[in-house]
């Protein structure tokens, strides 16, 4: 390989690095709460509705950052808007040091979640111009391993760190490697200000039917994915009668499956129609929830548990490739940030509230297998998609 060409490979692996880091430190806004929250609960002598509102005041600044990513960025850039937001996370994190009321911690909270939620609007078009279209599922595919890496490792980090340091100097810590880390991509970034455009428009974005696809296929993914998440070891101690140590083990170990996942479909993504490993991912995606809720025997139950986290989890990358070939670089952004937005709002928020709501009416299994069929229920959209895909 000529040195030139070598040099040029180093660099763009470099800048993917650098995002890999920082995906990993933005979706660490989403998993850094979780493991804390018991000992903010015990600080500040919350209830348990008090407690859980922090998150929901951190969700909330995340859903309003995806959805006007699209708007700023025009104006800023890309480039900008992301560093602008790792200095606002930063920025939260101290603040969240000194909070010493409620009000002022969830105050910051909702900042913290705001910065995170500029992240991959932004980061994609990016990634995108740096890697020619032939490379961009193994691109993306490397990069969104950090969000699932994120949640396997943050709870272990978090866990072992409480035993030495206090809570609060967690989120110090997070922001001096934010600041590091958004220091280098300042550096090594290329400049992406894209301008806009006659039809790139708010209006004309959501319009489209590939959006409109690519937006309901998400949302599924998002409920299966991240809604059965959050409601799993509940689930696995209520049904299955398991204790809560056991619980949350068979479900850690269940989650590399999409960390493997995630990894691996960028081997076959630049090789194979993205609309057929779309397809084929929501199909089987369907399948393994429903089987979670079918199956009585226990070792094919933690089966199915592997193979729906993987293939719910696995859909992202690929789901960030068809956002990637249907948008164009100046409305890439609008397109992937709206989209954040109301999966997140309803994968994230929504799905564990109705899934708990139909256990609670009637029984577990029953919001999985309507969870399932819905799932199946969407494979005639992929009717509607471009063919370039």
């Amino acid at each position: 390989m000529p040195r030139g060409i070598r040099q040029s490979l180093m660099k763009k692996l470099g800048l993917l690095l650098i995002h890999w880091c920082l995906w990993y430190l933005a979706f660490g806004c989403r998993t850094i709460i979780s493991p804390v929250l018991p000992v903010i609960e015990n600080e500040l002598g919350l209830s348990h509705a008090m407690a859980g509102a922090l998150y929901l005041f951190a969700a909330i600044g995340t859903t309003i950052a995806s959805l006007s990513s699209g708007f700023l960025s025009s104006r800023f850039g890309a480039k900008n808007l992301l560093v602008y937001g790792f200095i606002l996370g930063s920025g939260a994190c101290f603040g969240i040091y000194f909070a010493t009321s409620y009000m002022s911690l969830a105050f910051f909270l909702f900042f913290f979640g705001m910065s995170g939620g500029f992240y991959l609007p932004c980061a994609i078009p990016i990634i995108t111009s740096i890697f020619d279209q032939k490379y961009w599922g193994r691109a993306l595919s490397i990069h969104e391993t950090a969000a699932s890496f994120s949640i396997l490792s943050l709870p272990f980090i978090v866990g072992f760190a409480l035993g030495y340091i206090e809570w609060r100097l967690l989120f110090v810590i997070l922001a001096i490697i934010s600041i590091i880390m958004i220091l280098a991509f300042q550096v090594s970034a290329p400049s992406l200000k894209p301008q806009k455009q006659k039809g790139s428009s708010f209006a004309s974005v959501i319009s489209r039917p590939d959006f409109l696809v690519i937006l309901f296929l998400w949302i599924n993914c998002s409920m299966t994915s991240m809604g059965v998440y959050n409601i799993i070891p509940l689930y696995l101690v209520d049904d299955k009668s398991m204790d809560l140590d056991a619980a949350n083990r068979i479900f850690a170990y269940s989650r590399i499956g999409g960390f493997l996942g995630q990894l691996s479909i960028g081997l076959i993504l630049d090789r194979l129609s993205t609309k057929k490993i779309l397809f084929a991912l929501i199909l089987l995606s369907g399948f393994s929830t429903l089987g979670m809720a079918l199956i009585n025997n226990f070792p094919v139950f933690v089966c199915f548990l592997l193979l729906q986290g993987t293939f719910s989890v696995a859909f992202f990358p690929v789901g960030l490739m068809a956002i990637s070939k249907l948008s164009r670089v100046e409305e890439r952004t609008m397109y992937t940030g709206t989209i954040m937005a109301i999966s997140q709002t309803i994968g994230l928020g929504l799905t564990p509230f109705l899934l708990g709501a139909i256990a609670d009416l009637w029984d577990f299994h029953i919001g999985l297998i309507l969870l399932g069929l819905l799932t199946i229920c969407h494979l005639p959209m992929f009717y509607f998609l471009k063919n370039k895909l």
